[in-house]
């Protein structure tokens, strides 16, 4: 519905630029938890990432965002690290 379309764009123009940015952010916290060889660290990073990843999708569930679409190279290339 209409009403849905403008909640979401509503939310996506407050929400997507900071998600990208924790979502990035967080990526780099797994690469430092890698690297000093806590399991424990590193599964809280990765649990992070997936509720992260989550909330990004269930905003593209409805159509995909613009800023989703020019961003995409950055969200994929997180899960190719």
């Amino acid at each position: 519905s209409d009403e849905l379309y403008k909640e979401i764009k509503y939310v996506l123009e407050l929400f997507q630029e900071p998600l990208l940015q924790l979502f990035s952010a967080t990526l780099a916290d797994l690469a430092g938890a890698q690297a000093a060889g806590g399991a424990a660290g590193c599964k809280l990073v990765v649990d992070t990432l997936t509720k992260l990843v989550s909330v990004a999708h269930d905003l593209c569930a409805q159509d995909l965002p613009e800023y989703f679409e020019d961003h995409l190279a950055e969200w994929m290339n997180g899960f190719v690290e």
